[in-house]
């Protein structure tokens, strides 16, 4: 059961069936963590302990290389992990999973 008062947004996901919205924590990693890092801090501390399954991550700060955080994800896939929208620049993007 995932404790919701961790939940940081309310994203309405408006489609043909109405099926209404999820909720996604955020995370904003600092400018200097390594991709491995955030991968262990989300799947661990987050997924792990059923606080949060979606995930918003901030990247405006961070300076390292993007494939090299997906490919994380899309390696150590952790039961539980549903979702994760990043953002940079300005630019939203929902990392491919599967």
């Amino acid at each position: 059961m995932m404790n919701w008062k961790f939940v940081k947004y309310g994203i309405e996901v408006r489609d043909f069936d109405h099926r209404g919205g999820h909720y996604f924590d955020c995370y904003h990693p600092n400018p200097d963590k390594t991709p491995y890092g955030i991968w262990k801090h989300l799947m661990v501390e987050k997924v792990e302990k059923e606080q949060a399954y979606r995930f918003v991550i901030n990247l405006d700060t961070w300076t390292d290389e993007f494939i090299v955080l997906e490919n994380y994800f899309k390696n150590g896939l952790i039961d539980g992990l549903e979702e994760i929208i990043t953002v940079r620049n300005g630019v939203i993007t929902k990392l491919n999973l599967y």
